[in-house]
């Protein structure tokens, strides 16, 4: 790994990343993602308390961002959420299957109309 996570969720973002390495996943792709979120987390937790407003603000459409972009961004906060979930963490959030699914069935976030 070599990178270290800084929010309060460090240690169980590294388990996960972790976990899925033991699968024989590179998720590199994933790694980044959560890295950007760990950073995230860490500058919202003085302003939010709740890790569920910290992944509500997350998930939101950048302006710069397309919804396939916000799909591959959000999707492994929503696998973090069910490790998390897994493993008794008590404010774990995981976004709803169906903020994430696009006609074919497949993970897509459509936040302008998501109601969390």
């Amino acid at each position: 790994m070599g990178k270290t996570y800084v929010s309060k969720l460090a240690p169980f973002m590294e388990a996960f990343i972790e976990f899925k390495h033991s699968l024989g996943l590179p998720y590199q792709g994933g790694e980044y993602h959560l890295r950007n979120f760990d950073r995230y987390c860490e500058e919202s937790e003085s302003e939010v308390t709740s890790l569920k407003e910290i992944i509500k603000n997350w998930v939101v459409l950048r302006d710069s961002e397309s919804p396939d972009s916000q799909r591959l961004r959000v999707a492994p906060i929503r696998e973090f959420g069910k490790f998390l979930r897994s493993a008794g963490y008590a404010d774990a959030y995981v976004i709803p299957q169906k903020v994430v699914k696009n006609k074919y069935g497949k993970c897509l976030i459509f936040l302008q109309m998501m109601k969390l």
